[in-house]
């Protein structure tokens, strides 16, 4: 992204320590209030990312389908509480409720945070941070190696991504219906947009190999490592990172003691 604010110019090595403290928060604890919290927080960090809300809202939109289905599960098939509703074998308990808006709350918290990564954090940066929490063991994992397929993937998707709606656009203009109510249709219509996908996939990655062979491309050589250097607002933010989750993991661990 061309936007430059404080969350672009932190560490990418800190960004992705404060997404794995964040998922470590959300394994430990299981407190919707606790987990509303940490949405109010996440949706501060996204405004001062000063990146537009929508795209925010994209990342959830690709993946509400999921988050309604796993609701609607935890709604209607949970037996344990106080029973609300009853229709037939469907009822609705508080527990129900409670789980549903919880298993809600961490895709959100999740998703959101992950997008903020994506979202201000260049692919080189990632690659290079990635280099980073795994150079200790690069005598055992080719670390150099899952660097360039973690940079080539993040440099792919968007234009994979740009390929596909182009297809999808094509196909409307000759008439090919992918909103149509049999659904059989709709399935068959989305398969035959794998083929050529697939093939201009393939067809990139062999032009790609081909100019890294031709420029010698030696993954030993450490070409596309930089140093990462640390700055006192990357020691900041992990202290308050460190400080939250200290603090959260404290008044979960009160409230269910009691």
């Amino acid at each position: 992204m061309n936007h430059k604010s404080t969350i672009h110019e932190i560490n990418p090595f800190v960004k992705i320590l404060s997404l794995l403290f964040l998922a470590l928060m959300i394994i430990l604890m299981n407190n919707v209030l606790i987990y509303i919290a940490l949405l109010i927080y996440i949706f501060i960090i996204i405004k001062l990312t000063k990146i537009k809300i929508y795209l925010f809202l994209k990342s959830i939109e690709n993946i509400f389908k999921l988050i309604l289905f796993t609701s609607i599960l935890n709604i209607f098939f949970t037996r344990t509480g106080k029973l609300l509703f009853s229709f037939y074998f469907l009822k609705i308990t508080t527990h129900g409720l409670y789980y549903a808006l919880n298993s809600a709350l961490k895709f959100l918290i999740m998703i959101l945070s992950s997008s903020i990564l994506i979202l201000t954090t260049s692919p080189s940066e990632l690659s290079n941070a990635f280099i980073s929490i795994l150079y200790p063991f690069r005598k055992i994992i080719p670390v150099n190696d899952l660097s360039m397929i973690l940079n080539i993937s993040l440099r792919f998707i968007p234009v994979i991504s740009r390929e596909f709606e182009s297809i999808i656009k094509s196909q409307i203009a000759r008439g090919i219906n992918f909103k149509s109510k049999n659904i059989i249709d709709r399935i068959k219509n989305y398969l035959a947009l794998l083929i050529p996908v697939f093939v201009l996939s393939f067809k990139r990655a062999d032009n790609l190999a081909f100019a890294m062979e031709s420029r010698c491309y030696n993954p030993q050589n450490n070409r596309n490592f930089k140093k990462i250097k640390f700055k006192k607002k990357d020691y900041f933010l992990l202290l308050i990172q460190i400080s939250i989750i200290t603090i959260t993991l404290y008044v979960n661990f009160n409230i269910e003691k009691k």
